[in-house]
């Protein structure tokens, strides 16, 4: 057997994962190994014994400027690099503003051989640069290059930079050199899947110009900043292309994410299109937001809508192209496939679950047969780079009306994880439970994330109305921890876990809560408690027995146990005991003419200041023991209750996944 170590041929290279590396770690570890006793070279071993196949493909995974550096390590290793074009695939940070890059695209180019797969162009007119061409005719001799050494037949990932232009510099140009980038897609980059946009206009134009123009175009995405436009500028002639919806020719047959922050779709037609299955929409003014919709009905499998200003969709609808009886209102909308759906509740954006009243009204209803998941929370935008302008608009969130809520929990019979955020109002806590049991309640839902409208009282029926709930985030809710120990009780003790109990499968149930208040500790709070209580007369005792409130998780004691022990607390702990205390009732010193038998003398009344503190330490001290009671009973079930979602459900049915594909992970 030889024991040359086995090599990957150079055909095979392809894009790897960072689980990969420490493989190629120890692959090279092992050539170097058993090529020790190695003698000489055949032309695939240079002289730091590395195979030429292992190179490339660490060399495959370098950017442009560590290729160069790997270039001048030995002539062996510059031999070997630039005979193969496939390492030479992505051309980043291409700064259209100076000479030089005119140059360094020529010699990528020549490297590539048609290999090139992604390109990256940034402008900014606010540098400094030694550059006696305007920024279009850098970008010009730059695409020219490309196309006359590389061809841009594979190149499917653009990426154009704008943020760096500014307010007082050339918008004109910025707008005719992104123009010549679409132009360049069009005719040379014919194969493009991914064209990425930055820039920092406000109210971009987009629709129509980029559907016409990328007709293979699978990731279109454009952000945008606020940066006003001159009212005097002139767009190209690309941008003011429209579509009317009479063209058969189906443009955007291969277009399957959408995503565009703070720009305009002022189109009111759209072509059809059959692949789309992503649209993220934030600071967007979309005049037909319900034909954008439609038109990606049957295979839209996710939509974000955040800020989304639309009109009327009657304005656009024509009547006799519909079937719809009733021509005054809108018909619902019928997305069959969508499977999730992030929306940020507010004033601006249409509500998509109330029914309109004229077909001058707005909201349009929608019918969502297949969604599982359903977010109210801001945190994915929260994370995007995006002007703080069209965050502003949060500040006119408005909260989720009790028939709305019906209407989700009808449209979406097949819904399994509900992030609510703050859309329910905090002094109506029975909102949830109302809706769910207009609807019968939601069996598949199993996932529930509630930051208000929920209450200890409204949560003893949730178990009934979501049997089979395996997850409750209910940090911000206000719920107390006996409250959510009853819950769990309840909820394990159901038929559907009693079943899953018989087959033999552990009942697991996950709840999120605030941490507890472990401050001061409960034998300080049972003496403070002492203290006061043996001041107190046994009619005062009494009355503070009767006022306590019990809220008992499902190993709490009864009244009768609390009761007798107040009154033992309240009690000497030398000379008196709890029937003592209850001799000094009214009813019993009246057996004995009004005086209390024994030697001891009755204790007097303390002040009323004193009777309110002991009142408020027995609440304070009876909440802290049903705590540290229910806090046991989760630990001796087995259930888990901890205070940060678990790693595995802080992306499970929530992280519905990238708004930008990241072009350097791109399956080349």
């Amino acid at each position: 057997m030889s024991s040359k170590p086995q090599v990957v041929k150079i055909e095979d290279v392809g894009a790897i994962s960072s689980a990969d590396v420490e493989a190629i770690r120890i692959a090279r570890l092992q050539a170097l190994v058993h090529l020790e006793s190695h003698e000489g070279r055949n032309g695939r071993f240079f002289g730091s014994r590395l195979p030429v196949e292992l190179l490339c493909r660490i060399a495959y995974e370098l950017d442009e400027q560590n290729l160069v550096n790997m270039t001048h390590v030995s002539k062996n290793w510059r031999k070997a690099l630039l005979a193969e074009p496939k390492l030479w695939w992505r051309l980043e940070e291409l700064a259209i503003n100076h000479d030089e890059s005119i140059g360094r695209v020529s010699r990528f180019a020549q490297r590539s051989k048609g290999e090139l797969r992604f390109l990256e162009l940034e402008f900014d007119n606010m540098c400094e640069c030694e550059s006696d061409l305007p920024a279009i005719g850098v970008l010009r001799l730059c695409l020219q290059e490309i196309v006359r050494h590389d061809g841009a037949r594979k190149l499917d990932a653009i990426e154009v930079n704008m943020r760096g232009y500014e307010e007082e510099g050339d918008v004109d140009g910025a707008f005719e050199c992104l123009a010549m980038v679409l132009q360049f897609c069009q005719f040379a980059a014919i194969n493009l899947k991914h064209f990425y946009v930055d820039t920092p206009f406000e109210r971009f134009p987009s629709g129509a110009p980029f559907f016409a123009m990328l007709p293979k175009v699978q990731h279109l995405f454009i952000s945008t900043a606020a940066l006003e436009l001159p009212g005097d500028i002139s767009l190209p002639d690309v941008f003011s292309a429209t579509y009317s919806g009479r063209r058969k020719a189906n443009v955007c047959k291969h277009l399957e994410i959408m995503s565009l922050y703070g720009c305009l779709l002022m189109d009111t037609h759209f072509p059809d299109m059959p692949a789309l299955r992503v649209i993220d929409l934030l600071g967007v003014r979309c005049d037909n937001l319900y034909e954008l919709l439609s038109k990606a009905a049957w295979s839209l499998q996710d939509l974000r809508l955040a800020t989304v200003d639309t009109k009327a969709p009657a304005r656009f609808i024509d009547p006799e192209a519909t079937n719809n009886e009733d021509a005054d209102l809108t018909p619902a909308l019928q997305l069959p496939r969508l499977l999730h759906l992030r929306y940020r509740c507010e004033r601006k954006t249409p509500s998509l679950w109330t029914s309109p009243t004229n077909a001058m009204a707005l909201p349009f209803n929608v019918e969502t047969a297949a969604l599982k998941t359903l977010s109210f929370n801001t945190s994915h935008w929260a994370d995007i780079d995006y002007d703080q302008t069209y965050i502003d608009d949060v500040l006119s969130t408005r909260n989720l009306e009790k028939q709305e809520l019906i209407n989700i929990f009808r449209q979406a019979p097949m819904l399994e994880a509900l992030d609510l955020g703050r859309v329910l109002r905090a002094p109506c806590p029975s909102l949830l439970t109302d809706a769910l049991s207009a609807t019968g309640g939601v069996p598949a839902l199993t996932h529930l994330i509630i930051n208000a409208g929920l209450s200890d009282k409204n949560l003893e029926t949730l178990h009934s109305l979501a049997p089979n709930l395996r997850y409750l985030d209910a940090r911000e809710a206000g719920v107390t921890f006996p409250a959510l120990a009853r819950f769990a009780n309840r909820l394990r003790n159901g038929s559907s876990a009693r079943l899953r109990t018989w087959l033999d499968k552990r009942f697991r149930l996950i709840i999120v809560a605030s941490k507890p208040v472990q401050e001061p500790k409960l034998s300080q709070l049972r003496l403070d408690l002492r203290n006061l209580l043996v001041t107190l007369s046994g009619t005062q005792v009494a009355h503070l027995a009767t006022q306590l409130v019990l809220n008992s998780p499902p190993n709490g004691p009864t009244f009768p146990t609390v009761k007798a022990e107040i009154f033992s607390l309240a009690s000497c702990p030398t000379t008196r005991s709890s029937s003592a205390i209850m001799d000094e009732s009214p009813s019993s010193l009246g057996n004995h003419g009004g005086k209390k038998p024994g030697k001891n003398a009755t204790r007097s009344a303390a002040p009323s200041l004193i009777n309110e503190s002991a009142r408020r330490a027995l609440t304070t001290w009876q909440v802290r023991r049903e705590q540290d009671l229910a806090l046991e009973w989760f630990e001796s079930s087995r259930l888990d209750l901890v205070w940060e979602p678990p790693e595995e459900f802080k992306t499970f049915k929530w992280d519905l996944g990238p708004a930008r594909v990241d072009p350097y992970a791109l399956s080349l």
